[in-house]
């Protein structure tokens, strides 16, 4: 029988999150198992909108989309349809040059089906 930790680790590996968040990721989720402890709908909540400010934050439109993009698909694990759509059409609007645009896109259309 598989854990809820290690479940959490497959689902933050499947994200396919950029690099460093998805490392953040998963250093999160292993040392919340080192810890006994789990996510709550706050932390949650709270890691969505430091991520968000975080996009407000840098200079380049390009990064700022892939955080968008990484918020969408994070949204979209967790079953927040209506939140991830809106974070994935953020990262077209803010570059819409994205080389991502084409799977942001596939999302999006998968998402409102």
């Amino acid at each position: 029988m598989i854990n809820n930790y290690e479940q959490q680790i497959k689902d933050a590996q499947r994200l396919k999150l950029g690099g460093v968040m998805r490392l953040a990721v998963l250093d999160r989720i292993q040392q919340a198992s080192i810890d006994g402890v789990e996510y709550t709908e706050e932390q949650f909540a709270v890691w969505i909108e430091c991520l968000n400010s975080a996009a407000g934050w840098v200079d380049s439109p390009r990064v700022a989309s892939g955080i968008y993009r990484d918020i969408g698909y994070l949204l979209a694990a967790k079953g927040d349809t209506d939140g991830a759509i809106r974070y994935f059409e953020g990262a077209i609007d803010v570059f819409p040059e994205t080389d991502y645009r084409i799977d942001i896109e596939k999302q999006i259309k998968n998402l409102k089906s």
